[in-house]
């Protein structure tokens, strides 16, 4: 779900470009539902940082892939984490949305240098 072009791991005040791309089911696509990003770390004993994304926010690369661009510097160090949350239409819920929320390691982490 998360890839970065960093050859080396990135420190804080770099601005990362994140992949987000869903597989939200048959004939359903990202481009297609209400969709949002909260991007944190998890900064072991220290604060811990997040900035949230609307799908708005975010590049549009594909009906399944946008990229979320992050400032390091908001969130601070720690290691990186995504939680996506999709409003899914389902004919089997009782108002015809289903909400997906999953969260995932994106294998970025940030340090001071």
């Amino acid at each position: 779900m998360a890839t970065t072009n960093n050859i080396l791991p990135p420190i804080v005040g770099t601005i990362i470009k994140i992949a987000v791309t869903a597989n939200l089911g048959k004939n359903i696509h990202m481009v297609d539902v209400d969709f949002n990003c909260v991007v944190f770390n998890r900064n072991n004993g220290g604060q811990r940082g997040s900035i949230t994304l609307q799908k708005g926010d975010m590049i549009y690369v594909g009906d399944d892939e946008y990229i979320a661009v992050v400032d390091t510097t908001v969130i601070g160090r720690g290691d990186y984490y995504i939680k996506f949350s999709a409003d899914v239409p389902d004919s089997d819920c009782t108002d015809g949305i289903r909400k997906e929320i999953v969260e995932i390691p994106t294998g970025i982490r940030v340090d001071f240098r």
